[in-house]
């Protein structure tokens, strides 16, 4: 991967012990959710007062869907996907969602782009991560293989219920979805132009969970552009004279809440690495990262085909 901060952190590592390394690492995958609210907070800025922007940045970098420590790549690209929409920056942005390496989020995400069209220039800094993923793409097991077409869909009750338990083949924290009072503001937003774009987007975000039209493997993760356009028009709905005690409300829901955020089978990932079993068969042991092993029969990732059998 080509992600310079990354590299930088990988590096430093190499001068650490085993588990005091792995600290360094957790804190620097956590430290993604604040650039995400920091960029979320500037671009919203743009188009509303300080308050409601706040309002959007603490739920677009702290919501159900957006805290994934499982996947640092999903930090490391949603970290700089609210950076996009700001003026004057959005190139290096989207340059550093690429480089951060969890495309299936970005891709979906793409939509957001007609809020700032010239960051789609960044994919000329992307072009290092980029180039060598054409090589391996045909060499893929996602090249070679077709998922099941109703695998990964978003039930609806999903969107009421943040149940613990797997469904359609995919495991809790891609169904995540929370995003607090903004599920209730964005129905006030349809007086503004831009909350009109912002439901848009959310419209397209569902119909893309539901797996209605295939560009993710798996689909819940149009979840990220239904959360994103939910948020970005509810700050079209709040007034000056409201916007502190929703701010001060929505970041109780956040803490409240906070239990919607990855659990077990992915918190294990969070153990120090002295702890782990490196020689067993269950999750995480299973995919053969931990190992540097080919496992035969991980279907997940971007794992060669030519490992894998059914």
């Amino acid at each position: 991967m080509f992600y310079i901060p990354s590299r930088i952190v990988a590096y430093l590592s190499q001068k650490l012990s085993r588990n005091m390394a792995f600290k360094c690492y957790s804190v620097f995958i956590l430290i993604h959710s604040f650039i995400a609210s920091v960029g979320a907070f500037v671009a919203f800025s743009h188009y509303v007062a300080p308050i409601p922007a706040l309002l959007g940045s603490l739920t677009i970098a702290y919501g159900a869907y957006m805290v994934k420590p499982q996947t640092p790549c999903a930090m490391f690209t949603m970290a700089w996907i609210p950076w996009m929409l700001v003026p004057g920056f959005g190139p290096y942005a989207f340059g550093l969602a690429i480089l951060g390496g969890y495309w299936p989020v970005l891709a979906v995400a793409m939509p957001l782009a007609v809020l700032n069209p010239e960051c789609l220039l960044g994919v000329i800094l992307g072009l290092p991560q980029i180039i060598p993923f054409l090589w391996y793409w045909p060499r893929s097991i996602r090249a070679k293989i077709k998922p099941n077409a109703e695998w990964g869909r978003m039930p609806l009750k999903r969107l009421l219920v943040n149940l613990r338990t797997p469904e359609n083949g995919i495991h809790y924290p891609e169904y995540a979805f929370g995003v607090g009072i903004c599920a209730v503001l964005f129905i006030f937003s349809y007086s503004d132009m831009y909350g009109i774009v912002g439901l848009f987007l959310a419209l397209i975000g569902f119909i893309g969970a539901r797996g209605w039209f295939v560009i993710a493997r798996i689909p819940a993760r149009f979840l990220y552009l239904l959360s994103f356009g939910l948020v970005f028009a509810s700050i079209f709905a709040i007034t000056d004279a409201i916007a502190v005690p929703l701010v001060v409300l929505q970041g109780f829901l956040l803490f409240k809440n906070r239990d919607i955020y990855p659990h077990f089978p992915y918190s294990q990932w969070w153990r120090k690495p002295s702890e782990l079993e490196y020689g067993n068969t269950q999750w995480p042991g299973n995919t053969g990262y931990l190992t540097e092993e080919p496992r035969t029969a991980y279907y997940g990732g971007f794992a060669l085909a030519e490992n894998y059998h059914e």
